[in-house]
């Protein structure tokens, strides 16, 4: 997935990736976290993301 600028937020990268990749949406959908150089991310919807970020889509992770 290519970025228009610097960065993309995490939203942003989602919605791109179930237009590319309509097989995911589902799964996305349903939830899922992101780890993003190394740090997992679940809710933070507005997280950059840069061009050179080693990006993980996992299924939600949920529990404590």
């Amino acid at each position: 997935i290519t970025t228009p600028g610097q960065h993309m937020l995490k939203h942003e990268l989602l919605n791109n990736l179930k237009l590319r990749y309509p097989g995911l949406q589902p799964q996305i959908d349903r939830g899922v976290s992101l780890a993003i150089d190394g740090k997992i991310y679940k809710e933070s919807w507005f997280t950059p993301v840069y061009k050179d970020s080693e990006v993980v889509l996992m299924p939600l992770m949920v529990g404590g």
